[in-house]
């Protein structure tokens, strides 16, 4: 390999650790909450003040606890608790969901647009 391949090959490189660091990393810290009944919003939570909300879906309650700059689900009529078992929501673009109660949440802040898709 000759030396302007090398160097080449060392400039992809940094460009690829760049882009990674620029377009892959988390979102900032969370402000709000977006919370969503079968799609519908039905309320936004501002994460600066602490609490317990109770969320009518479609099941029953979800019960969603408030710390400053994060959330949980607590409580949930679902079988498996998947939404509980999540744990907390801090950074901007998180999202939860309880689906059979169809409840979900989604968080925002100075880094919501960080991420544009998410897989499980």
């Amino acid at each position: 390999m000759s030396l302007a391949d090398r160097l080449l090959v060392m400039v992809l490189f940094g460009v690829v650790g760049l882009s990674f660091a620029a377009f892959w990393t988390p979102g900032g810290p969370a402000t709000e909450a977006e919370i969503r009944v079968g799609g519908e919003l039905v309320a936004t939570l501002d994460l600066s003040h602490p609490g317990e909300h109770h969320i009518e879906g479609h099941q029953g309650i979800s019960v969603l606890r408030v710390e400053p700059g994060r959330l949980r689900f607590v409580e949930s009529p679902c079988r498996n608790r998947v939404c509980i078992h999540r744990g907390w929501l801090n950074t901007a673009g998180d999202s939860s969901a309880c689906l059979p109660n169809r409840v979900s949440v989604s968080l925002r802040g100075s880094g919501a647009g960080a991420v544009d898709a998410v897989n499980h």
